[in-house]
């Protein structure tokens, strides 16, 4: 989304500099840069290990060198979509810069320490505040296992991330549903946060129908992980008459283990498993609808767009984005429910009038060029008010590790994971 975000501004004549992080370490915080597309590109490499916890959100070498970039590049605006493998306080060192910031929300990570808020297998959508007693437990499950962190570790994160958001030009959700979610776990009013839809980061071409079932041809795709929900997709085929329905699953797995369990399932039934793939070898493949039951909140559903992209009706779970965005080519299904969706499948498989209207319905996707204004406006208006005060800061360097410290802390992590 943002390489692509980036290349379109570039073509309006806009400069961009994407500063990114990577799962490359060095030795030694690094920096490189490269021009892709007309776009400058720092790569930030960090030198600690597993940077994604949540403890190293906050990284005083990296925070420093995205000081420099942004010396280096001498921006306008700054737009923070993630700060995962970077540093946590990327607004507060924009508004240091005298550079107005806007923030991108894709997710709820800045809400919940293993990200996603789907504890465990990723089964179930975590409702509850951010509140340690909860939250660090929780997170300390996630391997490797080390001593949790202290309260005012989880107090200053928090603080941390309310600092970003108040700090920011601009506050934006992908959908309602998670905008309201977001403001309610940040403690602050919905009307905070704008919401800006996304589109596909690809122009797909028209995809394949198939001819009139049986079999019933569906598909999913993307990157397969257990709370993806292929394995329910799955299990529901098996509840129906053999050879009734056809299996495609398109993307690599994240975990052997998911990936040996999904093909066990998967024995004796017409289900291919495609691997990583190329859009035209998605488009290419006959297909009657796209499954994706996921089993966890979805923030926008991007896989929704490309499937109208292709011209192919919907069948999700009933869960955030896909609920919101449902339309008159979508059928919705309980999350996890293998009954009710083998009941749905069932019903394509069975009514070819009732599959056909669904594929009439299927609407245009969202044009990339919407967000892309959408964006310019944003940034105009940012520049237009110029960065807060600095009086409005209320980031403490006290209170965080300088560089020293945070290597001594890398130094004790080492040694616990090493125990």
């Amino acid at each position: 989304m943002v390489e692509r975000l980036s290349r379109e501004l570039a073509a309006r004549g806009h400069e961009v500099a994407v500063v990114a992080g990577t799962f490359e370490p060095r030795p030694r915080v690094e920096v490189d840069e490269s021009v892709r597309d007309g776009v400058r590109v720092f790569t930030v490499h960090r030198f600690d290990l597993y940077f994604d916890r949540w403890e190293k959100t906050y990284c005083p070498q990296v925070s420093n060198a995205f000081a420099r970039i942004l010396e280096r590049v001498a921006p306008e605006v700054v737009h923070v979509h993630q700060f995962v493998r970077l540093s946590r306080d990327l607004v507060h060192r924009a508004t240091q810069a005298r550079v107005p910031a806007v923030v991108t929300m894709h997710d709820f990570v800045s809400t919940c320490l293993i990200g996603f808020r789907a504890p465990g297998a990723g089964e179930r959508f975590c409702d509850l505040l951010p509140a340690y007693d909860d939250c660090v437990p929780c997170a300390s499950t996630v391997a490797p296992t080390v001593p949790r962190a202290a309260r005012e570790e989880f107090e200053l994160l928090r603080a941390d991330l309310a600092n970003e958001l108040h700090l920011a030009r601009a506050r934006f959700a992908l959908t309602q549903g998670q905008r309201d979610r977001l403001a309610r776990f940040h403690g602050i009013a919905a009307t905070a946060i704008d919401v800006a839809p996304l589109a596909t980061v690809v122009d797909l071409p028209r995809g394949m129908p198939a001819p009139e079932p049986p079999p019933l041809r569906a598909a999913t795709w993307g990157v397969q992980m257990e709370r993806k929900g292929a394995h329910v997709l799955i299990e529901a085929a098996r509840r129906l008459p053999q050879g009734a329905v056809e299996v495609d699953l398109f993307g690599r797995f994240d975990d052997p283990g998911y990936e040996r369990r999904c093909r066990a399932l998967a024995q004796g039934l017409r289900v291919r498993f495609h691997g990583r793939f190329a859009w035209d070898e998605l488009a290419a493949s006959p297909l009657h609808v796209a499954v994706f039951p996921s089993l966890t909140f979805e923030t926008f559903g991007l896989t929704v767009d490309e499937a109208r992209a292709l011209g192919h009706p919907v069948v999700a779970t009933d869960l955030g984005a896909y609920a919101e965005r449902a339309d008159a080519a979508t059928l919705l299904f309980p999350a996890g429910d293998v009954t009710a969706l083998a009941g749905v499948l069932t019903r394509l498989a069975t009514r070819p009038g009732e599959l056909a209207g669904l594929r009439g319905a299927v609407g245009p996707a969202t044009r990339f060029g919407d967000l892309v204004d959408r964006m310019e406006s944003a940034y105009r208006k940012a520049v237009a008010d110029g960065p807060p005060a600095l009086s409005e800061d209320r980031f403490d360097p006290q209170a965080h590790p300088d560089e020293a410290e945070f290597e001594r802390r890398e130094s004790v992590f080492r040694a616990q994971l090493a125990g």
